[in-house]
């Protein structure tokens, strides 16, 4: 059975055999004019890697400003009178955990900022234009 993956591998290994050795890394057309398929999968890999990278980053940075919280109300749970008893640093300490989880929506802006380049130029084009108004 001969599915459209099967053509599409065929015809990119055919646009491959076509193209010079700079359009294949820079991803140009071939020289009959049809598009190098295959520059376009390490391009789109390489997007996937950087989009993982990112995600993996988000979500070590949630897990690390939700375990606080989440500590915090496990142990309020257990002793329903903890949180009465508690003297000052203990009870500045618990409301900042208590709202630890908040750190990763301020968090986040600054990962996305550094990590991907299009959210950075979408901020900055959309602060000038609201500054501009």
């Amino acid at each position: 059975m001969y599915t459209l993956e099967m053509r599409t591998i065929l015809q990119a290994h055919h646009n491959v055999r076509g193209t010079t050795k700079s359009d294949a890394c820079t991803g140009k057309y071939a020289r009959d004019g049809t598009i190098d398929i295959v520059s376009k999968k390490a391009n789109s890999r390489t997007k996937n890697i950087r989009v993982s990278k990112i995600l993996l980053v988000v979500t070590v940075f949630f897990v690390l400003s939700f375990t606080p919280f989440l500590s915090i109300e496990l142990v309020a749970l257990s002793d329903e009178r903890l949180i009465e008893n508690l003297d000052n640093t203990s009870t500045v300490f618990y409301q900042l955990f208590w709202r630890s989880y908040a750190i990763n929506f301020v968090v986040n802006p600054f990962i996305y900022s550094v990590m991907d380049t299009k959210f950075r130029m979408q901020c900055k084009s959309f602060l000038c234009k609201r500054l501009n108004e």
